[in-house]
């Protein structure tokens, strides 16, 4: 009877832990390997990754609900042979029996008395504690966590504030909306969810859906309430091509907040749901955009509260995120909400942050067929695409935009057609405001494009069989130079000078793709009236992000964004480890000091400071350049390979080339 009992027995103690872990010595259980075992584990592992990033384990837009356990229902689900059932009730009859027997009616009477007394010195210690950590908004009260810079320093963290409406249902391709109350207070401890996207850079949900589209939320970190003077604020745009990132998990501002600053840390959607457009009123596009305006308009608005000084707010982003800064710069929207600007690797005339006049309106069409739309108006496009699954959507849109069919993402437009624009005019023809701005680049600035090329001959063959095929596309000129394929035979002679196009030749393809990218440096400062600053890294850090995408370091300098990881502490999708070096130590704080000079002052080497970053001037072109040697002062940016991109005049289909 005892054997047929046990051989009855479904899962066993660890069982469930062997879909989570590959368990080992002194426990080595073979990995699962059979097909049932794996979707169980898949689910299993999803289930808990979404736990861990929204404190769901089935958010909004999962394939089921696991509801949560209540003490009426208890509700639960089951993992059984054939399939996850909803149930209710935990085995009644056998759990009511051992409740029956008191066995415990002992300890915990003792246990009684004992969460008595420490209840009440808990509430004596909250209380004195945390009293002034309760901040009010225009929206209602928060509740603070607690959280510590680098270098140990305590401050309070709010997370998970609304600064905008749900874009849900009719509100989805919409203009933000200003946020709505609530009462209490609100614990501000878990970070939001991030915006709907397909991280292409986390193997764990690489294939996941990611995110919801409920999403418009902002972190603030602040070492004190109540400064005796407001501090400036830091509001950091994340980067990540418009289509994916995070305000809240995937940094960490730690190491900002060894210095009296405040930060503030936005989501705003991305892709399709933030940026695609039909180039008319109707789907006017930018909505990501104007997201980050509302969590600007909410730091107008609420950051005394915190501490921070509303006006002295400083926009930082690398990447699309400096490209934004850039934007705000330009956009009518913007004025008034922010004061200074800092952006790396990234500026709002950058060949990759905005789609050319017609490629907008072309990739919503695409996008509308793809998921059965009727396309004869945008309003049909809009309340169709209103309807549709979001997941999926992002899902077509990703493959689209990594396919062949186009060159672009959806991206920041020039908004003239709109009634409510939020960049009404092109950047490359425009003066931005003149505020104070720092612009910075690195020395492997095409890191990210020869991710495709690196150890891969059949790639590497076909640039280098059909350059004049691939070339105008993969440097992004091909609509919009009036004679591309004069273009192109100029870009081959001048990086590869008649050689085929192999591995040897990694750091020339790194050059064209990175040269490309700053090119639009000097067009950038030249369109700028007030005092900028820019500088060149070329230090090589511990750990590169060439080592999130070759596994190693495979090109001598710094890749793309190099330099934001001593400012930021990058966690998942793109988990780089801190640094821990002298050297890496020595120029992130003293990249650190000039940001936070500059935060406060306009001028990242105010009088007083160790050495001077003079501003760039036309005719001195003056910069700083990190290098491993140290930080040196320089002059005229690449001027050699600058020119050669200036002389190729990629943009004339829609900009008159200088003389």
């Amino acid at each position: 009877m005892a054997e047929d009992i046990f051989c009855r027995i479904r899962a066993s103690h660890l069982d469930g832990a062997l879909q989570l872990w590959r368990q080992e010595n002194p426990f080595e259980i073979p990995p699962p390997t059979t097909r049932s075992d794996l979707n169980v584990s898949e689910l299993l592992v999803k289930l808990v990754v979404n736990f861990a990033y929204y404190g769901n384990p089935t958010p909004a837009g999962s394939d089921f609900t696991w509801p949560v356990w209540d003490s009426e229902q208890q509700n639960f689900i089951s993992f059984e042979n054939n399939g996850v059932k909803q149930c209710s009730q935990f085995l009644p009859e056998r759990m009511q029996f051992w409740n029956s027997l008191h066995a415990n009616d002992k300890i915990v009477k003792q246990m009684i008395q004992l969460q008595v007394i420490t209840t009440l010195l808990l509430l004596k210690i909250v209380f004195a504690e945390c009293s002034e950590l309760i901040v009010n908004t225009a929206q209602g009260q928060l509740r603070s966590r607690e959280f510590k810079s680098r270098n140990g320093r305590k401050v309070a963290a709010f997370s998970g504030i609304p600064f905008a409406k749900p874009p849900l249902g009719p509100l989805r391709f919409q203009d933000p909306q200003p946020p709505e109350s609530w009462t209490g207070i609100r614990d501000a401890y878990n970070f939001g969810s991030v915006c709907v996207q397909i991280p292409f850079l986390n193997p764990l949900v690489n294939t996941a859906k990611l995110g919801n589209e409920d999403c418009l939320y902002l972190s603030v970190y602040t070492p004190t309430l109540k400064p005796p003077q407001p501090l400036p604020v830091i509001f950091y745009i994340f980067g990540g091509e418009f289509v994916m990132g995070s305000g809240e998990i995937d940094k960490s501002p730690e190491y900002f907040l060894d210095h009296d600053v405040v930060i503030v840390m936005p989501n705003y959607r991305l892709g399709p749901l933030g940026f695609i457009s039909m180039e008319d009123d109707i789907m006017a596009g930018n909505m990501g955009m104007k997201d980050q305006v509302m969590a600007l308009v909410w730091v107008r608005k609420n950051i005394a509260n915190f501490g921070g000084d509303p006006d002295q707010v400083t926009l930082i982003g690398e990447s699309a995120g400096g490209a934004s800064a850039h934007y705000h710069m330009y956009s009518p929207m913007s004025r008034g909400l922010f004061h200074k600007a800092v952006s790396q690797s990234g500026t709002a005339v950058s060949c990759w942050a905005t789609v050319p006049p017609g490629v907008a309106r072309s990739q919503a069409i695409h996008l509308a067929k793809q998921l059965n739309c009727s396309v004869n108006s945008s309003q049909m496009i809009l309340d169709c695409l209103k309807t549709k699954n979001a997941y999926e959507m992002v899902e077509l849109y990703t493959d689209y935009v990594t396919g062949d069919e186009t060159d672009y993402n959806m991206l920041p437009i020039i908004d003239t057609n709109s009634t409510n624009p939020f960049i009404p005019f092109d950047p490359q023809t425009s003066e931005p405001a003149p505020l104070p701005w720092i612009i910075g680049t690195v020395s492997v600035e095409g890191s990210g494009q020869i991710e495709d090329f690196y150890c891969n001959s059949s790639a590497l063959a076909d640039l280098n069989q059909n350059f004049e095929e691939k070339a105008p596309g993969l440097l992004q000129y091909k609509e919009t130079s009036l004679n591309p394929d004069k273009i192109t035979k100029k870009i081959r002679e001048y990086y590869f000078d008649g050689q085929k196009i192999t591995m040897d030749l990694l750091k020339n393809i790194s050059d064209m793709f990175g040269d490309r990218r700053n090119s639009a440096v000097p067009t950038a400062l030249k369109l700028h009236k007030g005092p900028h600053y820019l500088y060149y890294f070329d230090y090589e850090v511990e750990h590169s992000y060439q080592e999130i995408l070759f596994g190693k370091r495979v090109l001598r300098g710094a890749a793309h964004l190099d330099d934001a990881t001593l400012i930021w502490r990058y966690k998942n999708p793109v988990a780089i480890p801190p640094s821990t070096t002298s050297s890496d130590l020595n120029v992130s704080h003293i990249l650190l000091k000039l940001i936070v000079n500059f935060v406060y002052s306009g001028n990242p080497t105010p009088d007083g400071s160790d050495f001077s970053w003079p501003r760039w001037d036309k005719q001195q072109q003056n910069f700083i350049s990190f290098e491993n040697k140290g930080t040196t002062h320089n002059s005229k940016f690449l001027p050699e390979r600058m020119q050669f991109w200036a002389s190729l005049h990629t943009n004339d289909k829609f900009v008159e080339p200088a003389e």
